[in-house]
């Protein structure tokens, strides 16, 4: 387990398990979004974007925390020894949502690159995650499923349905020798 690929919706836990095993296991953590989003809430050039992935994830060790399944293709999970599906249910997510919206709203949370989340962002506009979230949520699960179904070869597949599966497996991670 050394190049980690953390995948599932939104509010599903991507970013705070990427953190947790950057601390255990001292690998470099590429947070997609931190990399895709630019002060004032500007896109990546898409090339940029895919260049500077592309070179982080050429590493010997590295875990990422994102989908990014039409800006980067199939790069992470060829590229990956260890995928993790974060597969918790709509139910579960959508609360996550709503703490995050709290944070990020009423503690003014900053998000990447200074951009902070604004009322109007968070909920009047068509890409915010109270609606992304069940647009998404089934056909990323669709799209997951098959991979997990038919996993490449020599990939590590690990599905977590629920946060007390994920905390037992957090709990037996150790560090793996370089």
């Amino acid at each position: 387990m050394k190049r980690i690929a953390i995948l599932g919706s939104s509010c599903a836990g991507k970013t705070t398990l990427s953190k947790r095993l950057e601390e255990k296991l001292g690998y470099k953590r590429l947070e997609l979004d931190a990399i895709n989003w630019l002060a004032g809430w500007q896109e990546r050039d898409f090339d940029e974007f895919r260049n500077i992935v592309d070179r982080e994830t050429e590493a010997e060790t590295w875990i990422t925390d994102g989908n990014y399944g039409s800006r980067l293709g199939s790069m992470l999970v060829d590229r990956a020894d260890t995928i993790i599906w974060i597969n918790l249910p709509f139910l579960t997510v959508y609360r996550r949502l709503m703490q995050r919206q709290y944070r990020r709203l009423f503690l003014n949370e900053e998000l990447w690159n200074g951009n902070r989340e604004g009322w109007r962002q968070a909920l009047f506009e068509k890409d915010s995650l109270i609606y992304w979230i069940p647009r998404t949520w089934r056909r990323r699960n669709r799209v997951l499923r098959r991979l997990f179904d038919r996993p490449p070869p020599g990939k590590q597949m690990l599905e977590f349905r629920s946060v007390l599966e994920l905390e037992r497996w957090i709990g037996q991670v150790q560090p793996h020798p370089l």
